[in-house]
């Protein structure tokens, strides 16, 4: 269901329309990625979603996961021959899941999403997933179905080595992509659905507020400058903190101006303390326009000239970055997302190596090739039209699920 920022909730809701054209789903879902301001969660009773499927909501309590134990074992017991989808290794309701399904016998397909990567694992600030991730993975995951979604992901993995693999059943498929409006989904969803609830002036707030900073940024005066904008989670494997730090020591004021675009984080400590460090450095500007809804975000990347930065110390499919190309960008990405050597990306991206950051950033900002082409679509409206053809469209995915499946 959709939650506080863009990416998976949409890349879900996408699948689970894909398979309920042929399969009856239950979908068993804790509801801490989702924004109460926009939804009325009702926990612990089942309701219809789209044709074929229904939704429960948990709280994250000891009834709720006492709950949730009750229901997946009550599906497992009841649905024999059915599959069960879990997407994720580490979070607590995950773990549960999967240890039911080895209790039970049950058939699983799990989906990492880039969570067994090593770069991940490295980066990671949690003691157990930095230290027994290869373990839980070797005695608790063997004899499921692993989904990666490419080869890179895989190769990346903790698993990617022969003498691990063995008892480990390996697939292949990648998320779904789209730029979709959350509108969109919600038209297929049954009228007396209970979840959406959304304050009269939520959305005025949020316009109002993005407003007044593009009102601010019009008015910047600064010159020669080179705009840059990200988009996503601010967190340390997403390379933020990388970025502003070549910023403050390795870019030298000489060159033309830094005004950079961020869009995302919400109000914790990281986030506070990214904010500050940008306070601090001269020269440079820093505009932070805070978690948006979807929708308002990719309406702000059309409006915003400049090339997008995805600078990621680990990442998977980073569906930030992929719909920004679909909404007409083009942008610098890290050669830690497993999908930036895909060919349909080639003439809109540079890659930057994370192993030689500063100077490979410095390269691709001194050439500007790609600063100059980015500048010339926001003039050019042919050239900013979305790319309609990818490798990631719902029916080529929802293909090879069904093939895995049957």
């Amino acid at each position: 269901m959709p939650a506080d920022i863009g990416g998976p909730a949409y890349c879900g809701a996408e699948l689970l329309l894909g398979l309920d054209k042929v399969y009856i789903q239950e979908i068993l879902s804790f509801s801490g990625g989702i924004n109460k301001k926009e939804w009325n969660i009702k926990y612990n009773l089942y309701a219809p979603i789209f044709t074929n499927s229904k939704i429960i909501f948990f709280s994250f309590s000891l009834f709720g996961y006492i709950h949730f134990i009750y229901r997946l074992i009550l599906f497992i017991i009841h649905n024999r021959r059915s599959h069960v989808v879990i997407h994720g290794i580490h979070n607590v309701p995950y773990l549960i899941s999967t240890f039911l399904c080895n209790i039970f016998r049950a058939k699983s397909y799990i989906i990492p999403h880039g969570t067994l990567s090593e770069n991940c694992i490295q980066v990671s600030s949690n003691f157990l997933v930095k230290n027994f991730t290869l373990l839980y993975a070797k005695v608790f995951l063997r004899y499921h179905n692993i989904v990666f979604s490419n080869k890179n992901e895989y190769s990346m993995s903790v698993l990617s080595k022969p003498s691990e693999l063995k008892g480990f059943k390996i697939n292949f498929i990648p998320n779904i992509l789209s730029t979709r409006s959350l509108f969109e989904y919600i038209d297929f969803l049954p009228k007396k659905l209970v979840f959406r609830k959304q304050p009269v002036n939520l959305s005025n707030q949020i316009e109002h507020d993005v407003e007044n900073k593009l009102n601010k940024y019009k008015k910047l005066e600064l010159y020669p400058r080179i705009e840059i904008i990200y988009f996503g989670r601010i967190s340390i494997e997403k390379g933020i903190e990388k970025l502003i730090e070549f910023i403050d020591s390795d870019y030298s004021t000489d060159n033309a101006k830094l005004v950079v675009h961020i869009i995302g984080g919400c109000e914790d400590k990281y986030f506070s303390y990214i904010k500050n460090k940008c306070k601090s450095i001269n020269g440079h500007k820093f505009i932070f326009y805070g978690w948006l809804p979807r929708d308002s975000a990719h309406s702000l990347l059309k409006i915003i000239p400049g090339v997008m930065i995805f600078p990621s110390l680990s990442d998977n499919f980073n569906l930030s970055f992929l719909e920004s190309i679909l909404l007409g960008k083009k942008a610098i990405v890290s050669n830690r997302i497993n999908t930036v050597y895909d060919d349909w990306l080639s003439s809109r991206i540079k890659i930057l190596k994370i192993e030689s950051f500063t100077t490979s950033l410095k390269n691709i900002l001194n050439d500007q090739s790609l600063i100059k082409e980015s500048m010339d679509d926001e003039k050019d409206q042919f050239n900013c039209l979305p790319i309609e053809v990818h490798p990631y469209s719902q029916k080529n995915i929802i293909k090879e699920w069904f093939e895995i499946l049957k």
